[in-house]
C-alpha cells in the first residue's frame, strides 16, 4: 500500500431520507482512507456485509492505494464507506459503491417489518442526476 496523504481530501454531503412520510436530513463528512485505516476498514466491511477477509484485505488495500475508498466516521468509528473506482476500461466512468453500517440498515429493515413491508435495496438512475 502506498501513502495517499498527498491525495487526501474530504467532502461534505447531505442525505435526505424519507421515512414514515417525513423527510429528515443527515449530514456526513467523508475523507479518503489512508494506510492507517486499512485494518478498521476490513473489520467494518467484514462485519457489515460478511465478505471474507481473504477478499477484503487485498481489495481494500487497492482501493486505498488508488485513493478510491472514502470513510464516514463518528466518534472514531467507521459508520459507512463509499468507493469511487475509476473504470480503467471505459474512460470517463467510475463505479460507485456504498456500505452502510448494520445499525442504519437494521433500523431501516425494522421500520419495513413494522409496516409489514418487504425491504428492497435499489438505486434509481435519477439519484445520479440529483447528486451531481
Amino acid at each position: 500500500m502506498g501513502n495517499p496523504s498527498s491525495r487526501t481530501w474530504s467532502i461534505g454531503w447531505t442525505l435526505s431520507v424519507r421515512c414514515r412520510r417525513r423527510w429528515t436530513r443527515a449530514s456526513t463528512n467523508l475523507r479518503v482512507a489512508t494506510d492507517a485505516d486499512h485494518a478498521d476498514a476490513v473489520a467494518f466491511a467484514k462485519s457489515a456485509i460478511g465478505a471474507p477477509e481473504g477478499f477484503l484485505v487485498p481489495y481494500l488495500a487497492e482501493r486505498i492505494e488508488r485513493a478510491e475508498l472514502l470513510l464516514d466516521e463518528e466518534g472514531g468509528s467507521i459508520r459507512a464507506t463509499g468507493e469511487c473506482r475509476v473504470d480503467r476500461t471505459h474512460t470517463g466512468y467510475a463505479h460507485l459503491g456504498l456500505i452502510v453500517g448494520s445499525q442504519l440498515m437494521n433500523a431501516l429493515v425494522a421500520d419495513c417489518r413494522r409496516r409489514d413491508l418487504q425491504p428492497l435495496c435499489s438505486t434509481e438512475p435519477t439519484n445520479f442526476r440529483r447528486a451531481g
